[in-house]
């Protein structure tokens, strides 16, 4: 095997990556000509018969016999010689995939053809070359479990890091979301209860990589965007949460509703605020109240020793 480009190698659509040994493709072609040659010479020495058969037997000089036998002879002649002409057909097209070529402009990011190297062909096609198409424009494969699928749609927001580049954050867009493949029926051995498995649904997310930096097999940590506001209060999640232990005085009664946070000022009691809570991150939560940026709140409350 001769090959002609390496990993990384940019390529157009129709260039040669390698070139297998043709020689026995070569003498396959010529035998399969050669059978082809005689597959129609024996065409013509039949149709000539079949029309002599046919002028005989108009003349009454041949029986209807004869001349049955003279038409059939020409089908089975016909019928070879279409055979022949596809194996023919065929020996010309694998003599031509002897030369690997790129099916598409790209970048080569897998080889495993190596100068010299036998290739054996089995049940399935040796993958031999990778050509990814535009190394600019990547996409990534998240799965998205049944229960958070719901709120994934296509055209959203994506956030995603990388594991060795921390502080950079790129953007993508999902373009696609797939249903997972699920047999009409499965088998399961009797006595054995069936455990439910929790769906993964694969989110297709489009990414420009200008720059190149990003690397096909690379493993990103997403966030989609489900929703977005702006120019809206935050108030972290733990003040959400906490509870005050009733020994702790605080100032005023606390009020029924959504979410209460307690506001804490220099020299003062907590004071319970009601909020009317918004969209969350999982980490703050945005919020109408009487509250203003800079606000202190409590957010939990420091065990004391015995």
């Amino acid at each position: 095997m001769d090959v002609q480009v390496e990993i990384n190698s940019f390529v157009t659509k129709g260039q040669v990556l390698a070139q297998l040994d043709p020689a026995t493709y070569h003498q396959r072609v010529k035998q399969a000509e050669a059978d082809l040659a005689a597959a129609e010479a024996n065409h013509q020495l039949l149709e000539l018969d079949a029309r002599r058969s046919e002028e005989l037997r108009n003349k009454g000089m041949i029986s209807a016999q004869d001349h049955d036998r003279t038409q059939a002879g020409l089908k089975q002649a016909a019928a070879t010689l279409l055979t022949r002409r596809a194996a023919f057909e065929n020996t010309k097209l694998d003599l031509e995939r002897c030369t690997l070529r790129a099916p598409i402009d790209g970048h080569v990011i897998y080889k495993a053809a190596e100068p010299g190297k036998t290739v054996a062909a089995s049940l399935s096609a040796p993958v031999l070359f990778v050509v990814a198409q535009d190394l600019r424009k990547m996409r990534i494969i998240a799965p998205i479990s049944e229960v958070d699928i719901w709120a994934v749609k296509v055209g959203q927001s994506a956030l995603f890091t990388l594991e060795g580049l921390s502080g950079r954050t790129f953007n993508g867009q999902i373009a696609q979301i797939r249903n997972p493949y699920t047999p009409a029926e499965k088998s399961s051995s009797p006595g054995q209860a069936s455990q439910a498995a929790i769906t993964y649904f694969d989110a297709i997310i489009e990414v420009d990589n200008p720059d190149l930096i990003l690397r096909p097999g690379l493993n990103a940590s997403i966030q989609i965007v489900t929703e977005s506001a702006a120019g809206v209060l935050l108030v972290p999640n733990a003040a959400l949460s906490v509870r005050l232990p009733p020994t702790l005085r605080i100032r005023g009664s606390v009020p029924a509703g959504q979410g209460v946070v307690y506001l804490m000022k220099p020299g003062a009691d907590p004071a319970p605020v009601l909020v009317r809570l918004g969209i969350s991150d999982g980490n703050a939560t945005s919020v109408d109240a009487d509250l203003r940026e800079g606000d202190l709140l409590v957010t939990g409350v420091a065990k004391t020793r015995q």
